[in-house]
């Protein structure tokens, strides 16, 4: 391969993600990562796609989060068809639950702004909630369905989208770290790696948790990691949907296991599964669906989410040219890919993207 039109920096999930759309656009990629791609927090993640679920209103981000959930069934076909791989998705209903009054009259004021927006949401009694979902303790006081809401097996999504990019074209350097992002002149130039200099006028910083890694740019990407404990159980009652509840999320698979999640504890880059983490999320699991303790431990595992200080991702342009930035998606990596990747690939291509970036600017730090 010749020098790369475009370097990307980061092979997750949303790195690569981008390498498929702009490979298809015959540009020549290269993605430079780290470790493995698709290893660090994209396997670690749930893959939960519920926008409505985990808004409080509407805003711009709400309105990203929305319109990448409904680019997955297309997308997900896509990537069937390239690589034959099935990456479950689920588009079948999320369902919050209120275990207090407080909690009741916030899913009340959720409900009443989804559906006046004209968004699928239903209420659901104290009684309905346990005919919908029997494995959930009595006493609870009622529930919120989200039916537009699923999930997909993050791992292979990401399994799937890493062999999708490659089959495009894209180049993907294992084990080749970016140091710092060449300019000159207030442009991009190239990015120097661990294992040497790569020129190009283009590059994307999709580093995730390691946004930060060049204190030499005349700004700061200011995402941080934050860790979250999962944990994955077996047995019996497998819940139908994703549940939520104030203190953890439940995530039924079609394999038969059932993933507990997540804590978030800001502890650098030390992504060890810790004691407390998986003490904690069990003992909510048996709160929420006591039936639980007869479950087997199957597996607990960490990730490092990317998250800046507003928890809101980092999209778009930056004072250099030719630097973009897809980075900071936090919680909602997974959910956001497909929409990141398009629309970081028209900003690339056609120097504008579809909707408006600028809630989302790395200018947004400037002042805080």
């Amino acid at each position: 391969m010749t020098s790369p039109d475009v370097v990307i920096i980061g092979g997750g999930v949303i790195g690569s993600t981008i390498a498929l759309r702009l490979a298809q656009r015959k540009l020549r990629v290269a993605v430079l990562e780290r470790s493995e791609p698709g290893q660090e927090a994209s396997r670690a993640a749930a893959g939960i796609l519920s926008p409505q679920a985990e808004s409080g209103g509407p805003s711009p981000f709400f309105r990203l989060c929305q319109a990448s959930r409904e680019l997955y069934p297309s997308f997900a076909e896509e990537l069937r068809e390239a690589t034959g791989m099935d990456v479950e998705l689920r588009l079948d209903g999320v369902v919050a639950v209120a275990e207090t009054e407080g909690e009741e009259a916030e899913l009340d004021r959720r409900c009443a702004w989804q559906q006046e927006a004209g968004l699928s949401a239903k209420r659901l009694s104290a009684a309905e909630l346990s005919e919908l979902e029997p494995s959930l303790r009595p006493g609870l006081r009622g529930g919120l369905l989200f039916p537009s809401d699923g999930q997909v097996v993050a791992p292979l999504l990401t399994q799937a989208v890493v062999q999708a990019a490659s089959q495009a074209g894209a180049r993907f350097e294992a084990g080749n770290p970016a140091r710092r992002v060449l300019h000159r002149d207030g442009r991009a130039t190239g990015v120097e790696t661990a294992n040497g200099t790569v020129a190009c006028a283009r590059v994307v910083n999709a580093a995730g948790a390691w946004s930060g890694f060049d204190p030499t740019l005349p700004f700061a990407v200011p995402v941080r990691p934050v860790r979250g404990d999962l944990v994955a159980l077996r047995g019996e009652p497998v819940p139908r949907h994703v549940i939520y509840s104030k203190r953890l999320y439940v995530v039924p698979r079609r394999d038969g296991r059932i993933l507990l999640g997540a804590t978030m504890e800001l502890a650098g880059f030390d992504s060890a599964v810790r004691a407390a983490g998986v003490h904690q999320l069990i003992g909510e699991s048996f709160h929420l669906i006591p039936a639980l303790k007869s479950a087997a431990f199957d597996a607990a595992w960490a990730g490092l989410r990317p998250c800046a200080e507003d928890q809101l991702p980092v999209l778009g342009p930056t004072p250099i040219e030719g630097l973009t930035l897809a980075t900071g998606h936090c919680r909602n990596g997974i959910l956001l890919a497909p929409l990141t990747a398009q629309l970081t690939a028209d900003l690339i291509v056609n120097g504008k993207a579809e909707c408006d970036l600028s809630p989302f600017s790395v200018s947004r730090f400037r002042t805080a």
